[in-house]
C-alpha cells in the first residue's frame, strides 16, 4: 500500500482487522510515504458497502481467514461486497490449504497451479468479477507452496462498459 502510494502518485487505504494496523502506520511514517494510511477495522459485507468506490482495490493474504472462521458462503458475501467497491481492478491473492490447517475448501499444492487457478476463477466469478487471470506468483509464508496472484474486474463494469458504447452508437 505504501508503495502504492509512494511509486504511483495515488493515495493508498490500507484496512487491517488485527492489532497490527499500528506496524503499518509507523511504517508509513518512517518511510514518511504520503497519500497512505492504515485503518484498523473488521470489514464485514455491510461495512464494506459503506465505502466509497475505489479505482484498484488489494485483497492480499485475506480471504482465507475469512473462509476459515465462517465458511465459504461469508467468504463468497464477502466478495460479492467488495464487487461493488472495485471500479476498475482487483489484485487478489489467498493461501492454500497445505499452508496451514486453513480449511478443506482451500485448493491443495497437489492439485498444482491449475487447481488453484481453476478454485480462484471460479470463487470471483460467482461473486461478481470477470476477465480473471493470473499475473504472477509467489512463496507463501510458511512452506515450500506458491500462491498466485490474480487480477480481475468488477462484472458491473462490464455492464458500464455496454450501456456506455450503446449510448456512443
Amino acid at each position: 500500500m505504501r508503495r502504492a502510494a509512494a511509486e504511483c502518485n495515488c493515495f493508498a487505504i490500507g484496512i487491517e482487522a488485527t492489532a497490527t494496523a499500528i506496524v503499518g502506520e509507523l511504517a508509513r511514517l518512517h518511510d514518511r510515504v504520503q497519500r497512505a494510511a492504515t485503518v484498523g477495522a473488521f470489514m464485514t459485507p455491510e461495512a464494506i458497502r459503506s465505502l466509497p468506490q475505489f479505482d484498484a482495490v488489494l485483497c492480499l493474504s485475506v480471504l482465507h481467514h475469512v473462509i476459515r472462521a465462517f465458511g465459504i458462503a461469508a467468504a463468497e458475501q464477502f466478495l460479492r461486497a467488495l464487487a461493488t467497491r472495485v471500479g476498475k481492478v482487483l489484485i487478489f491473492e489467498i493461501g492454500t490449504a497445505d499452508e496451514s490447517s486453513w480449511t478443506p475448501f482451500l485448493p491443495e499444492a497437489s492439485q498444482g497451479q491449475a487447481g488453484q487457478e481453476a478454485f480462484v476463477s471460479e470463487l470471483l466469478q460467482r461473486s461478481g468479477f470477470r476477465n480473471v487471470r493470473v499475473i504472477a506468483e509467489s512463496a507463501a509464508y510458511h512452506r515450500e507452496v506458491q500462491r498466485l496472484l490474480f487480477i480481475a474486474e468488477p462484472a458491473q463494469a462490464a455492464r458500464q462498459d455496454l450501456r456506455e458504447s450503446l449510448q456512443v452508437a
